[in-house]
């Protein structure tokens, strides 16, 4: 999974990939980044709300999250999860750890210099390891594997 989640010495400790709107979070919660990690007071608000972005504790599983459930960005996510990102119009665009495409591609530029997109156009779906209480909040489909998967 991307994001790792650990409460140590009274502060919570949120590893996970850049999302603007994440740190606008954790700053909203007097979080300070520190070290390469986003370190939180330990509250019950802190919780609730990291609760909130990707699930209570619960098993890992994958998801499928169509494009239907997206906003267009430079950075594409659902709650806290951050499925693809486009740092500039003609850069390529990168998916963290636990994210692939379904089903679907991305154009080769997306948005303007100033202003870049991803680019999720129709048909584009993404596949996501995610907290199995975040699916299940959010009605995402589990992607179940139909036929054993070929071993290698």
């Amino acid at each position: 999974m991307q994001v790792k989640i650990e409460v140590i010495e009274g502060t919570v400790h949120v590893v996970g990939p850049y999302s603007t709107e994440n740190n606008d979070v954790w700053r909203s919660l007097g979080g300070k980044f520190t070290g390469g990690r986003w370190v939180l007071p330990d509250n019950e608000t802190t919780r609730q709300k990291i609760a909130k972005m990707f699930g209570a504790k619960s098993e890992e599983v994958e998801v499928f999250v169509p494009n239907e459930r997206l906003t267009d960005d430079k950075i594409v996510q659902i709650g806290g999860y951050v499925l693809a990102e486009r740092r500039g119009r003609d850069s390529r665009v990168e998916m963290p750890d636990g994210v692939s495409l379904a089903a679907g591609c991305f154009p080769s530029s997306g948005g303007t210099m100033k202003r870049p997109r991803v680019g999720i156009g129709e048909g584009v779906i993404f596949r996501l390891k995610c907290r199995k209480s975040f699916a299940e909040a959010n009605g995402l489909e589990l992607a179940v594997e139909k036929e054993p998967l070929i071993e290698i």
